[in-house]
């Protein structure tokens, strides 16, 4: 502000966590080629099942909503429209349904439930802060579960599960002083994966499922984020920094798979706690890279400027 009363400021919609990026297919061995996707604010990418559709959340404006793309065709559609935060969509394992937090929808906060082409109600299945991380074969959505408190990159958190149909019963999975986040079932509905701060450092923790209490293997060494499953279940797959890894499930239990594998790693998005990227049917990796990464001007922020500010400010809150 200056002296005169011109003011320049920089709207909240240009303050995101995230510059415009990019949607990048990135194969086992690194080699990447762009997504048909334009860029822009995305953000937690989710391929639906087929592999024919990606759903993200978006900043718009002030506010954070559920869209969805359709690669072949090049279609977006905008899934959710509520105020406030609209975050972390999970596709049902058929691909027809698509549950997200809400943080003001009516009922609120809560997790969500509507079909993923947007038509339809909407069903609330939880109240609370609660992010859903994954939706398990036999019909229940795993989250992570903050009370009734906001969103903190550092307080303890549960993982609990709720039923989709029938009362939407809660069950609490794991609950410890540690921070417990990140869970997913395995497509095979055999195991949970999850990432917990129990050692001081996060890693990647591995349980059966549903009975996760009978026994534990932490996964990886020296750090671990973001586990995501192969679709075959045959793989587990896991950001360390800005490497992906792979760990080849194979005999009965987590001690017998193999160790992890560094498979790639590059100046893609990864923020600490939500995915920055998905694993395709195909088994290729959504990765999320932002302008200025890849040789594209950054995005712009935008500067507003008011003249006379202060001869509005006396309009509109005078002083008597």
């Amino acid at each position: 502000m200056s002296g005169d009363g011109t003011l320049v400021y920089v709207p909240s919609s240009s303050l995101s966590v995230a510059r415009a990026a990019r949607f990048f297919w990135v194969d086992r061995m690194g080699r990447e080629e762009p997504a048909s996707a334009p860029p822009r604010l995305y953000l937690v990418p989710r391929i639906s099942p087929d592999g024919g559709r990606v759903a993200y959340q978006i900043v718009d404006g002030n506010d954070t909503n559920i869209w969805t793309y359709e690669f072949r065709r090049g279609i977006f559609q905008r899934l959710t429209s509520d105020p406030g935060r609209d975050s972390e969509p999970v596709w049902s394992p058929d691909g027809h349904r698509i549950a997200y937090h809400s943080s003001a929808h009516e009922g609120g906060p809560g997790i969500f439930v509507r079909a993923a082409d947007g038509t339809g109600d909407v069903e609330q299945l939880t109240t609370g802060t609660h992010l859903p991380s994954s939706w398990s074969p036999d019909g229940r959505i795993v989250f992570q579960d903050f009370g009734m408190n906001g969103i903190s990159p550092t307080a303890p958190t549960d993982l609990r599960i709720v039923r989709v149909t029938g009362d939407h019963r809660v069950e609490t999975l794991l609950a410890t002083p540690a921070r417990e986040s990140g869970g997913r079932v395995a497509p095979n509905g055999r195991w949970l994966a999850y990432e917990s701060n129990e050692t001081g450092e996060n890693a990647i923790i591995v349980r059966p499922f549903p009975a996760v209490s009978t026994a534990r293997w932490p996964l990886s060494s020296g750090g671990g984020e973001n586990p995501m499953w192969a679709r075959n279940s045959q793989t587990l797959f896991y950001r360390k920094g800005q490497a992906v890894m792979a760990v080849a499930v194979r005999g009965a239990t987590p001690a017998d798979w193999g160790t992890p594998e560094r498979l790639f790693e590059g100046p893609y998005f990864v923020i600490d706690g939500p995915t920055m990227f998905d694993v395709a049917p195909d088994e290729r990796f959504l990765m999320l890279k932002q302008s200025g990464d890849d040789g594209e001007p950054p995005a712009r922020d935008s500067l507003i400027v008011v003249q006379h500010w202060f001869e509005e400010l006396k309009r509109r809150v005078p002083t008597n």
